[in-house]
């Protein structure tokens, strides 16, 4: 494992070295994919409430037309955040979000249904070392 810190927003996880790394061109964040299964993905951004919306309401939109399984509340720093556990298209989905200074922050892991239990424990220590540098 290694941190991935990014500049633009100001945050920083642990992401693993043997996945597959590419930069968003825009400075917004990273998407990872393992080297073996290309279904198996990570990412993690900020972007600005351009909609001002609240938290709850982009929650909400998150999870939209898909089947939630789960949605917890999470702290880190002083900051407010849910852990959203959805299923799409035969994938698992566990995303953070978290907003902060008009900022919404997320982390997405993703893996075939099937295969989720075998990257779950990666998938919370990534959401779980989620920080703010700022």
């Amino acid at each position: 494992m290694e941190f991935y810190d990014n500049a633009r927003f100001e945050f920083r996880i642990l992401i693993p070295k043997s996945f597959h790394k590419q930069l968003s061109q825009n400075g917004d964040g990273i998407t990872l994919t393992s080297p073996q299964n290309k279904n198996v993905e990570i990412r993690a951004w900020g972007s600005h409430n351009a909609l001002f919306q609240t938290f709850e309401e982009e929650v909400a939109e998150i999870h939209k037309g898909e089947k939630l399984l789960s949605i917890q509340d999470t702290h880190f720093q002083s900051i407010k955040g849910k852990v959203i556990l959805m299923e799409e298209k035969n994938q698992k989905i566990m995303r953070l979000v978290s907003l902060h200074n008009e900022i919404f922050y997320g982390v997405e892991c993703s893996a075939p249904t099937r295969e989720f239990t075998r990257y779950q424990k990666l998938f919370e220590n990534i959401i779980q070392s989620f920080k703010l540098i700022n």
